[in-house]
């Protein structure tokens, strides 16, 4: 399962915990600290790698905070659910899917916004990409 902040993976995070009741299995909340790198267009004859740590040193905060306000969810609403976090960084698509297949995982479940027209053809997002790479079935959750 995993989650990013917004609104669609706490989403995905409710149905993640319904399948982890229903099944009597273990959930593993994921998250992973971007690297901005793959994001800002930077190339290595301009890019300063004090200013992309020191990014990296803000970011890790949010995200660790995102892992708590999904601990909080499923706690609150499902205490005997049995459930792990992992915190990761990189290239969310690519860590999602290293993580699901390096543990073992039965199945991915996330989040994904309903992109139509063109903008679904420029944009590389995170749930298509693991949806294409993953050998492990995925679920999006719109």
């Amino acid at each position: 399962m995993a989650v990013d902040g917004t609104e669609q993976s706490y989403k995905a995070l409710a149905h993640a915990v319904a399948i982890a009741e229903t099944f009597d299995s273990e959930l593993k909340i994921v998250t992973v600290v971007p690297h901005l790198h793959y994001y800002n267009g930077m190339n290595d004859n301009v890019h300063n790698e004090n200013i992309v740590f020191d990014i990296q040193d803000k970011l890790r905060p949010f995200y660790k905070n995102v892992l708590t306000n999904a601990v909080i969810k499923v706690r609150s609403d499902n205490p005997d659910v049995n459930f792990s976090t992992i915190m990761s960084e990189g290239r969310p698509s690519v860590k999602i899917v290293e993580l699901a297949e390096k543990e073992g995982y039965d199945l991915i479940i996330m989040g994904g916004r309903r992109i139509s027209g063109i903008l679904s053809l420029l944009e590389e997002r995170t749930s298509r990409s693991v949806l294409d790479n993953s050998k492990i079935p995925v679920m999006i959750i719109t």
